[in-house]
């Protein structure tokens, strides 16, 4: 899949490691095989000059590159007619369709305040970008029941969480595992919540049409979840548990674990 824009980018794409931040790539020697120029895409590739930037969000990994200035093409699939030599030991002739979905943003950019924007090995996406990006990839959830559930099984958030973090898990906690005769764990009324802040780029000129809050670097669990009675900050697998607090603060990047007991 290929798109063709008026973009001045030059021989630099952007393509995201894992989903935490966008690494630029070069196109550097024309006489390298094709191969040579696509790059790993495990959720997000653009490309920019300094006036717009073109954004492509995939919901699955693939293979990208930028052959022309301008230009953004996307390896769907390939087929091996030989033996690679790591293993393969035959080609792969028996490809399967599969269904791939994406997202473009064009945004306009306002004016970088670095000395040489271009040479910046490291990008982020926008706040709008980081919006479409996690609503691709964690869609809602539709759930159906037969039967009309009470007011009181469930309870959701009284707010909403700042644009830039997302909730990564949000899990019971389970007691003790007893093995006399069926190996049984009961839960606890204590719950996992991790969290991540992602760091964004502020030129965009696009803005979002929701009125979540960014201000600040903290949360407050207890303003969120009023039935909770104690926070405890905790490493990332709740392996060591620290001290009582009643916030939790969030320096961009960060991953965060805090248990929450009710």
């Amino acid at each position: 899949m290929r798109m063709d824009t008026n973009i001045e980018s030059g021989n630099d794409l952007y393509t995201d490691l894992n989903g935490l931040q966008m690494i630029r790539r070069r196109r550097h020697l024309d006489k390298l095989p094709l191969q040579a120029h696509f790059y790993p895409m495990p959720s997000a590739a653009y490309i920019e000059d300094a006036s717009t930037r073109f954004s492509l969000h995939g919901n699955q990994p693939l293979g990208v590159s930028s052959l022309e200035p301008g230009q953004l093409e996307v390896m769907l699939d390939r087929r091996l007619n030989q033996h690679d030599n790591r293993g393969l030991d035959q080609g792969v002739l028996d490809n399967h369709r599969t269904l791939s979905r994406f997202r473009l943003l064009v945004e306009p950019l306002a004016p970088s305040e670095s000395k040489n924007p271009a040479e910046e090995r490291l990008g982020f996406h926008s706040i709008v970008g980081l919006a479409q990006s996690m609503e691709l990839h964690y869609p809602h959830i539709r759930m159906v029941s037969s039967a009309k559930p009470s007011d009181d099984t469930a309870s959701g958030m009284t707010s909403s969480l700042p644009c830039d973090i997302h909730v990564v898990s949000f899990r019971t906690l389970a007691g003790p595992t007893n093995y006399n005769g069926d190996r049984t764990a009961s839960p606890k009324n204590e719950a996992a919540f991790i969290l991540h802040r992602s760091l964004t780029d502020c030129r965009s000129k696009l803005k979002l049409k929701s009125d979540c809050d960014r201000q600040g670097n903290s949360i407050s669990p207890k303003t969120l979840f009023p039935s909770i009675r104690s926070v405890q900050e905790a490493s990332l697998t709740l392996l060591y548990e620290g001290k009582e607090s009643s916030k939790v603060t969030m320096q961009p990047q960060d991953i965060t674990s805090v248990k929450l007991s009710w």
